[in-house]
């Protein structure tokens, strides 16, 4: 379906989108009804979009404006899901009231404005006849707040096979002032490990009867923040160095009862050029000094997910066409680090793939009360998808320039 749509109509599609977007309540992974809604903009305008399950009641959203040659696809990349809404708000967190400028509601700046502007990408070709020498991939992922499920599901069904691209939007205005977007191409990883030190209990008046796990751990701890894990790796020069840190620990059963048992999660961020090998190494090693090779009796050091550290150099053709197209919707673009941990993690399967971050939104309203994202924003990061995709997917971009 192709045809004319005048200046005016288009701002009113484009505002709409979002504002209906933002209406719809997606925290705490109920994104069904938002890809719903998605699949039926994007059919209205003739493309398909799939609702591709990820667990029960739990969906991705995929839709593909095919172009001649299947290979070297471009996907474009947000999440569907927002965190709850939590307390402090003055607006209405649904209402998308726009004020001042700005547009108010949950997932405003992260990720809703990226989606949406993204989807209109795909409306606007669709409206505009563009005819594509590759594969222009739409995909609504579904957790990334808590799990990052939908991502995992996507690359297990072979989702990434044949992209030569990928586009991830998180609000990265990270200065707050309308027009001050920028271009993430490096970002690090991500570990979560669980610990669990292994005791003996017995009666609290008797501890020397029992091995107290609690302390066990204390020990862990104590010997990692003397011997810091990740010093022979040096330090990034975006990124600085890897961090660990404990973010909950729990043990014990009873205030009269020695603990056999003390488990605790370690966040770990590595940097590019580090495996998953590399951050669990130390850890064991740690175990190693203070237990000797017996370690394994008093404790259990596993992984939940790994999310692997990236960096796309700056000097890489997609990375100048990226800036090229900033610069064609007025956007001063420069290259900057992410430290947070994003899709883009399991999505880039193949770590020489070109990627970078971008989005409308500003990082600093990500979960926040009375969240927002500048309209100027939104509607410049339209533009700049459009031109970017143009420039990596169309047959004869000039044309279209």
């Amino acid at each position: 379906m192709s045809g004319h749509v005048d200046s005016k109509e288009k701002m009113e599609n484009r505002l709409k989108l979002l504002t209906d977007m933002i209406r719809i309540d997606t925290t705490g992974g109920k994104e069904t009804a938002l890809a719903e809604m998605l699949a039926e903009r994007l059919a209205a305008v003739g493309i398909e979009g799939r609702l591709e399950p990820v667990d029960a009641d739990r969906f991705n959203l995929v839709a593909c404006l095919p172009g001649r040659s299947r290979g070297n696809k471009l996907v474009l990349n947000a999440h569907l899901d927002t965190v709850p809404v939590g307390a402090g708000w003055m607006k209405d967190p649904f209402g998308a009231e726009i004020a001042d400028g700005k547009l108010y509601g949950r997932g405003s700046s992260d990720t809703k404005s990226s989606l949406a502007a993204m989807a209109m990408v795909m409306i606007e070709f669709a409206q505009e006849g563009i005819e594509l020498e590759h594969d222009l991939v739409l995909l609504g992922t579904a957790g990334e707040e808590r799990d990052m499920a939908g991502a995992r599901a996507f690359v297990a069904a072979g989702g990434m096979e044949g992209a030569g691209c990928l586009v991830v939007g998180e609000p990265t205005n990270h200065v707050g002032e309308a027009g001050c977007l920028e271009v993430v191409n490096t970002t690090k990883g991500c570990l979560v490990a669980d610990l669990r030190t292994k005791g003996v209990s017995s009666h609290g008046a008797k501890p020397e009867e029992g091995l107290n796990a609690v302390l066990l751990m204390a020990e862990y701890l104590d010997w990692l923040k003397k011997h810091p894990p990740y010093e022979s790796f040096g330090s990034d020069p975006d990124l600085g160095r890897p961090t660990w840190s404990p973010t909950i620990i729990q043990g014990g059963k009873a205030a009269n009862m020695v603990p056999d048992t003390c488990e605790t999660i370690l966040d770990l961020r590595p940097i590019p050029g580090m495996t998953e090998e590399d951050v669990l190494r130390p850890l064991r090693e740690a175990a190693a000094a203070i237990w000797g090779t017996s370690w394994g009796n008093f404790i259990e050091i596993s992984a939940r997910f790994f999310l692997r550290p990236l960096r796309c150099e700056a000097s890489h053709p997609v990375l100048e066409k990226a800036l090229a197209a900033a610069l064609d919707c007025g956007i001063t673009a420069h290259f900057r680090r992410f430290f947070g941990a994003s899709d883009v993690s399991y999505l880039c399967v193949d770590p020489e793939m070109p990627f970078f971050i971008f989005g409308p939104g500003i990082e600093s309203q990500a979960h926040k009360a009375d969240e927002h994202v500048w309209l100027n924003d939104y509607l410049s990061a339209i533009d700049f998808y459009k031109k970017f995709a143009l420039r990596q997917v169309a047959g004869d971009a000039k044309q279209y320039q």
